[in-house]
């Protein structure tokens, strides 16, 4: 339901911003700004690497049961 009404509240804004043009710029940068910040603090390659070195990890049998991490938690 918060769903709902954060949407209704949106749309709501939209209409006013849609009528102010230094508002409408103003969102627009954000929202483009927004989109070119990565998505985490990882390269491509860290990933890669962390992945494979999981991977090797499990292959050694260093990994822990599901059962195992909920007792270190």
């Amino acid at each position: 339901m918060a769903t709902m009404n954060l949407y209704a509240e949106l749309l709501s804004e939209l209409g006013t911003i849609g009528n102010d043009e230094s508002l409408l710029r103003k969102v627009l940068s954000a929202v483009e700004a927004r989109h070119t910040e990565p998505p985490c603090c990882y390269t491509a390659e860290e990933i890669e690497q962390r992945a494979t070195a999981a991977i090797q990890r499990y292959a050694h049998g260093e990994y822990a049961t599901n059962d195992e991490m909920l007792q270190r938690v």
